[in-house]
Order: C-alpha cells, then sequence, then structure tokens
C-alpha cells in the first residue's frame, strides 16, 4: 500500500489490518470473507471480526448469496463520511477539552507554585548542597550569579575540613563560574583572615560580634532556592526551590545588611 494512502486510513482510524481487508476488497470486488481474507494475507477467523468493522463504517457492504455471504466494497466517496464522523468526535472531544481545562489548569497551578523540598543528611549530603549552589548560579545569566549568605566561618571550616577552601573546592568553583559571595559571617580570627581575601575569593563580607548574634548554621539564599545547613550537631540540610518564599528571603537579606553594615561601623 502506497505510504501517502496508508497514513491517510490510519489517520481515518483504520487498524493495520483492517487496511489490509479495505484494499484487497478494493482490489477484487464483490468476494467472499474467506478470499477477501487470503487476499489480505489475514486469518480468517480474525477477518471476520475486521470485515463487521468496516462495513459498521462504511466501507465494504455484505449480501447473502445462496452458499455463503459475498462483500464488496462501497464507493471510496464513503470515505468523505468517515472524515464526517472523524469530525464529529473531534469536536465533542474539543467540548470535553474546554470543559475540564479549568480543573487542569487549577491543578497545574497548584503544583507549580507548591515549594519543592529536598533534605540531606551529613556531610556528603551537605556537599551536594553546595554543588547544586554552583550547578543553579552557573546556569543563569552571569549577572544573576550571586549568593546572599548567613554564616560560621569556624562552623564551616570545622564541618567541611577544608573543602571549603581547598584547591577545586567551594570556592574555586565559585571563582570559575564567577559567583560572587554576599555573606554576614561571625567574627572570629578566621573570619577575619577570610575577609582579607574577599577581592581575590569574589566576596563581600560584614562580620558580627558572635556573643551578639550567636547561629550555628549556614544559610545561603541563590537563585530561586535558599539553602539552610545545621551544622553544630545534627549536620543535616534543607533546600527549598520557591520563587515566592526566595524573594521574601532576598528582602529580610537586604533588611540584614543594611543592619550589618550600620552595626560594623559602630
Amino acid at each position: 500500500m502506497d505510504y501517502t494512502l496508508h497514513s491517510f486510513l490510519e489517520r481515518l482510524g483504520l487498524a493495520q489490518n483492517e487496511m489490509k481487508i479495505y484494499q484487497a476488497a478494493l482490489e477484487l470486488g464483490e468476494t467472499t470473507a474467506a478470499q477477501l481474507a487470503h487476499k489480505a494475507h489475514v486469518h480468517r477467523v480474525a477477518a471476520y471480526a475486521l470485515i463487521d468493522n468496516l462495513i459498521k463504517k462504511g466501507l465494504l457492504t455484505a449480501t447473502d448469496a445462496k452458499r455463503s455471504k459475498l462483500i464488496s466494497p462501497t464507493h471510496p466517496r464513503e470515505l468523505k463520511n468517515l472524515i464526517a464522523t472523524e469530525q464529529r468526535k473531534l469536536k465533542k472531544l474539543e467540548l470535553q477539552y474546554e470543559a475540564v481545562l479549568p480543573e487542569l489548569t487549577s491543578l497545574f497551578q497548584r503544583a507549580s507554585v507548591l515549594p519543592r523540598v529536598q533534605f540531606f543528611e551529613g556531610v556528603k549530603g551537605l556537599v551536594q548542597i553546595n554543588h547544586d549552589i554552583i550547578e543553579t548560579l552557573a546556569a543563569l545569566p552571569e549577572k544573576d550569579r550571586v549568593t546572599y549568605s548567613y554564616a560560621n566561618p569556624d562552623l564551616v571550616d570545622k564541618t567541611f575540613e577544608g573543602y571549603v577552601s581547598e584547591k577545586g573546592g567551594y570556592i574555586d568553583q565559585r571563582k570559575t563560574h564567577n559567583i560572587w559571595n554576599k555573606v554576614i559571617a561571625l567574627e572570629s580570627p578566621l573570619a577575619r583572615d577570610i575577609q582579607k581575601r574577599d577581592a581575590e575569593e569574589l566576596r563581600e563580607m560584614i562580620m558580627l560580634p558572635q556573643n551578639l548574634f550567636p547561629f550555628h548554621s549556614d544559610i545561603t539564599i541563590y537563585g530561586n532556592k535558599m539553602a539552610i545547613q545545621a551544622l553544630r550537631k545534627e549536620l543535616i540540610g534543607v533546600i527549598i526551590e520557591s520563587r515566592e518564599i526566595v524573594e521574601d528571603q532576598y528582602a529580610i537579606f537586604r533588611l540584614a545588611w543594611e543592619g550589618a553594615l550600620a552595626l560594623s561601623k559602630q
């Protein structure tokens, strides 16, 4: 069967073996079901059901003869009726689509606004969080490659045992992708030493006294995500992906930054 004809009949809803029976009927004219099955290379038992389907679709007719039922093809113009039937089905489907669209849209919107939350455990899990920070920001335009962090440098150093600052570590990865870090950090000798390398390591740091603002987690806001890492005892972390939540966190960070800047000048 020609590909164009095959494609046309397939789009009208004819199954593969129905096409074979129909083509055989067109070629043979009036004939028996057995001869049709033989010509179409379809098992005779299966052919009876296929012939019945084609009769219902108006493509074949059956007449009783003395010894057997004779099958004849209708004029190919009857295909136009089949097209009209398919059009009615499509129209009905379109009406059903319009009816269910509001519910589907509601489900879609509900899912799209739910925050995506991932949990991590142990040092390896926390390292995965840092990898996500790099991967997420590396995919953004360069102007948006900034992390906004609250950090306790002493705890970070103790937890990751050099991973952050070692060759090929977190800081090197930031530098590779030109990712800047604005960080509010707790003051310590280590923090002061880190601050000396701010320009080299693409960082802007404000330090706060540990006795006034003790905290034991590392919080990073990046892209449309925020990561929280508990570093003192539990060593657990979470990534929250939500544009709405993160936009509020950006606003809170800006407020905290201005406050920390004012306090650092006193």
